[in-house]
């Protein structure tokens, strides 16, 4: 169920980036895109960590 959420969010971040890419012109949209899957990655990094030391104890 997570899995999906995550793979739902990472296609949504993607084409987020996308829309501003061809709105906002080349190098804006790639940055914009380029932040939300790094960001993406990021919390779903803590959120493994948190859940690790959750169900560790």
């Amino acid at each position: 169920m997570k899995g999906r959420l995550a793979g739902k969010l990472t296609i949504v971040a993607v084409l987020a980036g996308l829309i501003i890419h061809i709105g906002l012109g080349y190098r804006l949209g790639l940055v914009i895109a380029g932040i939300a899957i790094a960001a993406h990655l990021l919390v779903g990094v803590a959120a493994r960590r948190l859940w690790r030391r959750h169900t560790s104890t």
